[in-house]
């Protein structure tokens, strides 16, 4: 007794492929981009980071810059989209790290995906 056919058995093949790939996508973009894994290198996000700030115009009013690595909270929380909590969490990785020494280091910061990233970008140095 045969309970699928020859056809059936290749769709459910092809719909579960589809689920594995599916699950697998799902778990690369919660370690790639969420920024929350200190365990796992952000693959191939240094570069596209990079090009960002570089087609980024920077504003020429030089009063809205802040350096992220002296920055206190008070300062921080006038970024966009940052608020106090945030603002505490920039701080405590970044003396955990001894200081932002590179862009994606900033995406290390629970809370800072590449969308914040991307918003508050134009707004700080790293010196």
């Amino acid at each position: 007794m045969k309970i699928f056919t020859k056809q059936e058995k290749s769709i459910i093949l092809v719909l579960s492929s589809l689920l594995v790939v599916g699950i697998i996508g799902l778990i690369a973009k919660k370690y790639m981009f969420d920024g929350n894994s200190d365990n796992l290198r952000l693959v191939g996000i240094s570069e596209e980071i990079s090009k960002i700030y570089s087609n980024i115009e920077k504003d020429s009013n030089e009063e809205y810059s802040i350096n992220i690595n002296t920055a206190d909270e008070i300062e921080m929380v006038d970024l966009p989209g940052v608020g106090p909590v945030l603002a505490k969490r920039i701080i405590e990785k970044r003396k955990e790290m001894g200081g932002f020494k590179d862009l994606d280091d900033l995406l290390k910061v629970s809370g800072i995906g590449p969308k914040k990233f991307r918003k508050i970008l134009p707004y700080i140095t790293f010196e």
